[in-house]
């Protein structure tokens, strides 16, 4: 009887302690009820952020920007979207950034950059007397991101970020000749190998971009135009990297910087046959000697780079009993081919249209690309001014970045051009 006796005082105990917790409940109802929306927004607007939360934690925390190697990081990780992936409040975000900056509401300006400027950085300051307003830091890295996709050249490259503040040009170290291993015995000299180390040099240039919109548009639809911009941008200017990284010639300075792949001296050149009024009759002979002037350590992760056109030529070449037949060429996944066992990469930039490939003019590329540098000195930025077009209505964005190619060893590259003028 004393055990049920003890159980019952207990449970009458456990009771009157429950009851006193549903009293203590009902009496903070609405304070805990608070508290726990406050924790479950917490909770969703860390969510709705997280890549911006995610470049805090690895850039901004870290004393440093987001630069082009995080972005290949991203890449690398899945992150290899060719659209932003901004969520929709960031977007919106952006549009009332532009918007407030161009009505001088510096209180929104302020409150918009503080969430988005990142843990390490400062004040915001006007970067212009024009009124212009620079991006937060918190924005930057989606458009870096997006130009890394949207760029052969900077995903197949050496990408070497440069100090910012440094010279006007940085030493590169490159190899004259490749590296080569032997044997070697015990207590005996190492005998000296062929590799020998040379250099290059990096010296960034200005590449520019102005763009304008009605203020009617950025008042009516930010979220739009923060897309249009931001997608826009990213894309001209991995598409002018490309141009470079391929057709560079310094001597032109009115479109090109720097000598790419096809005008760099000393990078292996064969010229196509001759005969057609087109562009060259191309031949299965020209595609394997360009294979054959690179050497064996050379077509160590080597590849094919060609326009569209040129591409649609080689696949018609025949190598068997009909037009459909591609014994040279085969499917390594989803658009995705390799030819004599080397992949293939199609972009526009390489060379122009088949028909219209001028003469002593790249007609296709192939190497490792690894042997060429793009120094990043300055990721793109993008800053907009009212002030620009003020009679217009207008506010213009701008967009900037500073960088250098250089090709560190033209010997491990070679290109197919073109015999005879075309037409």
């Amino acid at each position: 009887m004393a055990n049920i006796d003890d159980a019952m005082k207990l449970m009458a105990e456990n009771i009157a302690k429950i009851s006193e917790d549903v009293k203590t409940f009902k009496e903070h109802e609405d304070e805990i009820r608070a508290e726990v929306r406050e924790e479950n927004a917490k909770a969703a607007a860390k969510l709705d952020k997280n890549i911006i939360e995610e470049v805090k934690e690895t850039g901004d925390a870290k004393g440093r920007e987001y630069n082009i190697l995080d972005a290949k990081k991203d890449f690398n990780s899945g992150k290899t979207q060719p659209f932003p992936v901004w969520d929709e409040k960031t977007y919106d975000d952006f549009g009332k950034f532009i918007i407030a900056g161009k009505a001088g509401d510096i209180e929104t300006v302020n409150k918009i950059h503080k969430d988005y400027a990142g843990k390490a950085a400062g004040p915001y300051t006007e970067t212009t007397t024009a009124g212009g307003y620079l991006l937060p830091t918190g924005f930057i890295p989606e458009l870096v991101r997006l130009e890394y996709v949207k760029s052969m050249a900077l995903q197949k490259a050496r990408v070497i970020p440069l100090p910012a503040g440094g010279g006007a040009s940085f030493v590169m170290p490159s190899l004259t000749t490749q590296a080569a291993a032997n044997w070697g015995t015990i207590n005996t000299a190492i005998g000296d190998t062929v590799n020998v180390f040379g250099q290059v040099t990096l010296t960034p240039e200005k590449m520019v971009g102005l763009s304008s919109c009605p203020n009617e548009l950025l008042r009516d639809s930010p979220m739009a135009v923060a897309q249009i911009i931001t997608d826009e941008w990213t894309e001209a200017f991995a598409l002018k990297i490309d141009e470079e990284f391929f057709q560079g010639d310094d001597s032109d300075t009115a479109n090109h910087q720097f000598d790419g792949w096809e005008f760099k001296a000393s990078v292996h050149d064969t010229a196509g046959d001759t005969g057609d009024s087109a562009a060259g009759a191309l031949t299965l002979a020209n595609l394997v000697t360009v294979m054959s002037l690179l050497t064996t350590q050379e077509l160590i992760g080597a590849e094919w780079f060609m326009h569209p056109s040129t591409w649609a030529q080689v696949r018609g070449l025949t190598g068997g009993s009909s037009a459909n037949d591609h014994p040279y060429v085969s499917v390594d996944g989803p658009y995705k081919y390799n030819l004599f066992g080397y992949p293939v990469s199609i972009s526009d930039k390489a060379s122009a249209s088949y028909a219209s490939i001028a003469a002593d003019r790249a007609i296709l590329f192939f190497g490792n690309p690894k042997y060429i540098y793009i120094g990043m000195m300055n990721d793109l930025r993008v800053d907009s001014s009212e002030a620009y077009k003020f009679n217009y209505d207008q506010t213009v964005f701008r967009a900037i970045q500073r960088l250098a190619i250089a090709v560190a060893l033209p010997g491990s590259l070679s290109m197919l051009t073109r015999g005879e003028a075309a037409g």
